[in-house]
């Protein structure tokens, strides 16, 4: 069950001023990702977390010989991320009903 705490950490994607964004995929940052997660899939919605390992401590990265906590906000995000359902075709309902089981 999400909690009215975790619901207030959620961050949006921001874009700087004057710029766009195409939105290849729409990912948001909750401490409570995997609870949120299981939540959607509960509901039947789909939901990704990916980059789960931040680049410095990926396998193939390990000669370079960085250590957890050399890049806490890499690791922040890795643990925070989420990619929620979206594309030309997601229905106005569809993404209402995202937007319904995030917010309660």
């Amino acid at each position: 069950m999400l909690t009215e705490a975790g619901l207030k950490d959620i961050q949006l994607p921001q874009i700087a001023e004057g710029s766009t964004s195409v939105y290849a995929i729409y990912t948001i940052l909750t401490p409570q990702r995997d609870t949120l997660q299981e939540h959607l899939k509960e509901a039947g919605i789909p939901s990704v977390a990916y980059y789960v390992i931040p680049l410095h401590l990926q396998p193939v990265f390990g000669h370079l010989g960085y250590n957890p906590g050399d890049f806490p906000v890499s690791e922040q995000v890795a643990d925070q991320c989420l990619s929620l359902p979206m594309g030309a075709y997601l229905r106005e309902e569809d993404q209402k009903a995202v937007c319904r089981e995030i917010t309660g």
